[in-house]
Parts: C-alpha cells; sequence; structure tokens
C-alpha cells in the first residue's frame, strides 16, 4: 500500500523522500497557505511544482476549492 504525504512544506517531503517511505504527496491551498506560502494561487502553483520536482516520478495530488 502506497503511503502519501499530506504537506505542504518542501524540508518535510525532502526527509520523507530520501527515507524512501512515500510514493506521492497530496496537499491543498489551506495546508499550503498554512505552512507559508505567499502570493495566493500563484504561490500555490509555484510551491506546487517545486514539490512535484522533488518528487518525480512519483504522484502529486492538489486539491482545489
Amino acid at each position: 500500500m502506497p503511503i502519501f504525504l499530506d504537506t505542504g512544506k518542501v524540508d518535510e517531503v525532502e526527509k520523507y523522500m530520501k527515507m524512501g517511505i512515500i510514493r506521492g504527496v497530496t496537499t491543498n491551498p489551506t495546508i499550503l497557505f498554512k505552512d507559508g506560502v505567499k502570493g495566493g494561487l500563484k504561490g500555490v502553483r509555484e510551491r506546487s511544482v517545486e514539490i512535484a520536482k522533488l518528487i518525480s516520478p512519483y504522484p502529486l495530488s492538489v486539491e482545489v476549492t
């Protein structure tokens, strides 16, 4: 069973990817803003792309409102 990390923090993603225990990331604007993302939807997009690059080829799921 694959484990997905639910976060918007790049350092957490890096940590768990290095450990090899996650197979993807889920997040949403609420989590991203809580985790310090600024700049509205542009900031959400930028952080999402950053996370996607870190976890490639694994999936990133970004839920929207």
